[in-house]
């Protein structure tokens, strides 16, 4: 679709890298909040889990909408 526009394939792949490193970068300040749990704590565990991964879903759903 890119190249359709008149886009060299280096500068898309520039492109799409940049985009890949910003998608990476995204989702690891939203799972880092996950790094430091107690795991003798299961339960504070389990919702920690859940709740960093209901963040970085939320966060991928916005990147399909725009």
């Amino acid at each position: 679709m890119l190249s359709s526009l008149g886009l060299k394939e280096k500068q898309i792949m520039l492109l799409m890298s940049s985009q890949l490193v910003q998608i990476c970068d995204d989702l690891f300040e939203i799972r880092q909040h996950a790094a430091s749990v107690d795991p003798s704590n299961k339960a504070d565990t389990a919702t920690r889990y859940a709740w960093v991964n209901l963040k970085a879903l939320n966060k991928m759903a916005e990147y399909t909408q725009d």
